[in-house]
């Protein structure tokens, strides 16, 4: 019991580091599994939570051995034959797929590797620009109905600068779209400028048929929690807070299945990446990933947001400054994909959604369900102690 204490206390501190103020649920580790696909099917049931409480519990129960007992051994035994018989049923899982697309759909990822350093440099500017657009426009195996730039690939105000707008609408598929990270900007009622890191749509004709505003901020990388007492700059080009949007919802975009914008980290929240009430047919991810450098953090961040993929049963599509961009399916598999420095373009057919998921469902009722009941067990097994102690 003192074992399960120990995993179960562990498990709480991640879930707290996921969730409080705003929470940043990064590299669970649940995400240990990332390279073994049929483990990692579980998530479609239990989320990353779940499966995090599961991997803590297995990697602490061999401390029992300390004791070897023959009771001891057996709680570990059992331990590894539930992994085996859960990489099992994710293994059956992946046979069993299928490799469906949406018909009369071409995506074309844009990732123009950018450096940070002078991304938003006056002069450089309009070179950047034009490499999206030839990037955009350039022959294809197959014809390409819509296009995704990373998140703000454009430096431009394009909701506001109709000539540069213009431009892009003449580089877009006919009848598609392009899909692009901009910052937006509005004024309120009393004239002071809201600052947004958003998602639009720009169809063939320069119009700007859809969008969203990123809801899920960045503590001090994109506002400054408690600015009144913290007179700080944010560490975005503007150095200014940016406004929060109106949170999670589907987008229609014409010549595509419903689908969820999210810009950024806003990827790694498990089982807040899809509108329940307007189920998308797969999920869009912007991002620029060109703060991490050529470190880890890219292979983490594109890590982590694959699993939404599988706990949802939608496809993700992941458009990056400066890699990992890609398109996974509904299982995880990967079926295109721009590493890290690579600059250019890479086209790929979208996957088919899955029917909802039990995650999707029923989100995290069965992991507490799990949780309590372990530390029920947990509990009995300190009285039984306790008793025999007597």
């Amino acid at each position: 019991p003192g074992i399960l204490v120990f995993a179960l206390i562990w498990f709480l501190a991640d879930y707290v580091r996921g969730h409080f103020l705003t929470g940043f649920p990064w590299n669970l580790e649940g995400y240990i599994w990332g390279r073994v696909l049929p483990v990692l099917q579980s998530t479609s049931v239990i989320g990353i939570y779940g499966l995090t409480l599961l991997t803590l519990i297995v990697v602490s129960l061999p401390a029992l051995l300390a004791d070897n007992t023959k009771t001891n051994r057996r709680f570990v035994l059992g331990s590894f034959v539930m992994l085996a018989l859960m990489a099992g049923w994710g293994e059956w899982r992946l046979v069993h797929a299928t490799g469906a697309v949406v018909p009369n759909v071409r995506l074309r990822l844009v990732q123009p590797n950018t450096d940070q350093a002078h991304k938003w440099i006056e002069d450089e500017r309009e070179a950047h620009f034009q490499q999206l657009l030839e990037f955009t426009s350039a022959p294809a195996e197959k014809p390409v109905t819509h296009v995704i730039w990373p998140e703000t690939a454009a430096t431009y105000y394009l909701t506001e600068d109709a000539l540069h707008r213009a431009e892009l609408g003449a580089h877009v598929p006919l009848g598609g779209a392009v899909l692009t990270g901009v910052i937006r900007r509005n004024l309120d009622m009393m004239g002071q400028a809201h600052y947004f890191n958003s998602l639009i749509a720009v169809d063939d004709k320069a119009r700007v048929i859809a969008g969203f505003d990123k809801f899920h901020l960045v503590p001090f990388g994109e506002y400054v929690p408690m600015r009144k007492y913290l007179p700080l700059r944010t560490l975005a080009n503007l150095g200014l807070d940016f406004t929060a949007g109106d949170g999670l919802h589907s987008l229609r975009v014409v010549g595509l299945p419903p689908f969820s914008p999210l810009v950024c980290y806003e990827a790694v929240f498990p089982g807040a990446v899809a509108d329940e009430k307007d189920r998308p047919q797969f999920i869009v991810n912007v991002t620029n990933d060109g703060w991490y450098g050529h470190t880890a953090g890219p292979y983490q961040h594109f890590g982590n947001v694959k699993v939404r993929a599988i706990e949802e049963g939608l496809p993700l599509v992941r458009a990056a400054n400066t890699g990992i961009s890609g398109v996974v399916d509904a299982y995880g598999r990967r079926v295109a994909r721009l590493g890290v420095g690579a600059t250019g373009f890479v086209d790929s057919d979208l996957p088919q959604a899955l029917p909802p998921t039990l995650f999707s469902r029923y989100g995290e009722i069965p992991l507490w369900i799990g949780f309590l009941t372990i530390a029920a067990y947990a509990y009995l097994g300190f009285r039984k102690h306790e008793s025999n102690s007597r």
